[in-house]
């Protein structure tokens, strides 16, 4: 797995950091995705507008979209406290278990992400803007991918440090 994180906006001079610190730049960073799909679920309760042909919600009728912005909080919601916050616990605390809600729930939002960019594309491929949500979707799909794979290096390291070593004296 990765050694170090490649992240030239945080660093000045070689553009790595270190897999904890560049781990805890990415909990910081999901966080703060999920807090402002947070305040888009509170928007769309609230009555605004999910005709936008790059939101998921698009094609749900008003009740259907009030009960997904609901589930959409509640997720956020959970996201926030269990996985962030759990993440941010891991780190300092070399505690594996914690690094798995953050896993699990990541890879299934990367999953999500590449299924609605190719879903986009396979129905509406007649529309051009299907195109382009599919690469710019695409594109974060492969970013998160990355940041995934740090999160995991930093699980694998954690792991490796914590196996017993045993040695044989007698034989």
């Amino acid at each position: 797995m990765l050694k170090r994180c490649w992240a030239p906006c945080f660093t000045l001079n070689s553009g790595y950091l270190a897999l904890e610190k560049g781990s805890k730049l990415i909990t910081y960073y999901t966080a703060t995705i999920h807090i402002l799909f947070l305040f888009y679920g509170i928007y769309l309760l609230m009555g605004g507008q999910s005709d936008a042909f790059f939101s998921p919600f698009f094609e749900f009728s008003r009740k259907d979209t009030n009960i997904l912005a609901f589930l959409f909080i509640a997720y956020c919601i959970f996201y926030l406290i269990f996985c962030s916050i759990g993440l941010i616990h891991a780190i300092h605390t070399e505690t594996r278990f914690f690094f798995l809600p953050w896993l699990y729930f990541s890879l299934f939002e990367i999953l999500f992400l590449a299924s609605f960019g190719s879903f986009l594309l396979y129905r509406y491929y007649h529309n051009e803007w299907s195109l382009f949500a599919f690469i710019i979707i695409w594109a974060v799909v492969g970013y998160h991918s990355y940041l995934y794979t740090i999160i995991l290096s930093l699980y694998y390291y954690i792991k490796k440090l914590q196996e017993p070593n045993f040695i044989e004296i007698y034989n």
